[in-house]
């Protein structure tokens, strides 16, 4: 919830579309240079807990005001295999607002990796927060 509310706070400034959040904390948000790159920055500052395995999530959503029929927040292999090298567990996606890019080969890459990868409904994790 923490990531998906970062994120949304974030696409209400006009800024980005992703957030990240460990262990209670927002600890990475998407800028001008996008959700590689963030991830990428990520990856130097954590890594994978031995002990308690992959942690953190990044929550990839659309912009509140966003045109919604164009630069939808679009995920694929490459954002999976970031995420596992900045030690993420997972990946949220706004389910009815994004687009995940080879389907199959993120799914298949994110059972290798160990990684969730699921839509959510932003409106309903925010109600419940």
């Amino acid at each position: 919830r923490l990531a998906v509310a970062a994120a949304m706070d974030l696409g209400a400034k006009d800024i980005g579309q992703a957030a990240v959040a460990r262990n209670g904390s927002v600890v990475g948000l998407e800028d001008s240079s996008g959700t590689d790159a963030l991830l990428r920055r990520l990856s130097t500052q954590m890594k994978p807990d031995h002990h308690n395995g992959l942690q953190g999530v990044l929550a990839k959503v659309a912009k509140p005001q966003q045109e919604r029929r164009a630069d939808l927040p679009t995920i694929g292999v490459a954002t999976v295999e970031n995420a596992a090298r900045a030690g993420l567990a997972g990946i949220v996606v706004e389910a009815a607002g994004a687009i995940v890019l080879e389907q199959k080969k993120v799914a298949e890459m994110a059972d290798q990796l160990g990684l969730f990868v699921v839509g959510i409904d932003t409106e309903d994790i925010l109600a419940h927060a």
